[in-house]
């Protein structure tokens, strides 16, 4: 199924509305590799180790920097909620809105404040290293990563034990 996504409708962290939020950048999902050397004629082969994720991060950008958004100053694990609609397109042509979320636990791990500049927004944002990722899309889980406990879900199949 093609897609064009939509921006993001909401995002909440530690449930708080961030209303001035304009952007957010989801993590990369990249395995870790290991590389066989030496494997005849070929050479060199780089195996994925699936379940053994590089680290994430992600990025959210805001149109100011206020007493609303500097608790992401806050030290410790903060949860980042993300609602938006995608259209989908399926095989016959039909184009559907399909209702999504991102749950993610985080660390920060930079905060930007922005820049002044005469009629220009500050164009704050913070960056964010995740711990857990979780993404629904119309009410099915398509994936869950959680590094840090072994948790590999993706489409209701649970891979932690095969790792």
């Amino acid at each position: 199924m093609a897609s064009t996504p939509i921006l993001v409708d909401r995002l909440l962290i530690d449930d708080i509305d961030f209303e001035d939020s304009v952007k957010i950048t989801f993590p990369e999902i990249k395995w870790k590799e290991a590389t066989l050397t030496g494997c005849g004629i070929g050479g060199d082969v780089t195996i994925p180790l699936v379940g053994n994720s590089e680290a994430m991060s992600a990025t959210v950008d805001m149109r100011s920097f206020n007493n609303k958004n500097s608790v992401l100053l806050e030290p410790g694990p903060h949860i980042l909620e993300s609602r938006f609609n995608r259209n989908v397109t399926t095989n016959d042509g039909t184009v559907f809105k399909a209702g999504s979320k991102v749950f993610m636990t985080v660390l920060n791990t930079s905060v930007n404040p922005g820049s002044v500049q005469r009629a220009n927004e500050l164009g704050a944002s913070a960056t964010f290293s995740v711990l857990r990722y979780r993404y629904i899309e119309d009410g099915q889980e398509l994936f869950l990563i959680d590094p840090l406990n072994g948790i590999l879900k993706v489409n209701g199949k649970n891979y932690s034990n095969d790792i």
